[in-house]
């Protein structure tokens, strides 16, 4: 027996962590994971399109909503990296490096380049908004009343986009 009153004897079985010392260190290990998995990249391709659609659709929802309660036309304006919606000029940024290309209209139909109008029902002028993601174009139809925007990646004309999406 030492002077303390603690054994120092070698092979009694009471060398190692108590459950309590475990416990802790899981519990910093737990959130310490918890900090860092949020901010991992894990490189999923279609999450910045998917952002870059729900932004599109947030800013043409506003640009409908406006309209109808105002009872007047809404101009939706594509600048370079946001949507920028009525004479407020309420701004739905892109996210990331996602840049407006340009608008693609059906044929016969003239508007202005960067432009999209919501009549004062909530009606949105057809198009096709090129969009520029992570050096990728992307194709987003915009469909007259406003469901969902979908996406393809490539630039399509309006031979590929089908009737009930041209209405």
């Amino acid at each position: 027996m030492s002077i303390a009153g603690n054994s120092t004897s070698r092979g009694t079985g009471q060398e190692g962590f108590t459950l309590f010392e475990l416990v802790v260190v899981i519990a910093v290990l737990a959130v310490m994971g918890g900090l860092l998995i949020p901010n991992l990249d894990f490189g999923d391709p279609e999450g910045d399109i998917k952002a870059v659609v729900k932004t599109v659709q947030d800013g043409l929802a506003r640009g409908r909503m406006l309209a109808r309660l105002r009872g007047e036309p809404m101009t939706v304006t594509c600048a370079a990296s946001a949507l920028i919606v009525g004479p407020e000029g309420d701004r739905y940024a892109f996210p990331g490096d996602a840049r407006f290309v340009r608008i693609v209209r059906p044929r016969g139909t003239d508007g202005p380049d960067r432009e999209l109008t919501v009549d004062r029902r909530g009606i949105i002028s057809v198009c096709i908004l090129l969009m520029n993601v992570e050096d990728k174009i992307y194709s987003l139809r915009i469909p007259a009343v406003l469901r969902r925007v979908e996406y393809v990646s490539g630039i399509v004309d309006f031979e590929d986009v089908t009737d009930e999406d041209a209405r």
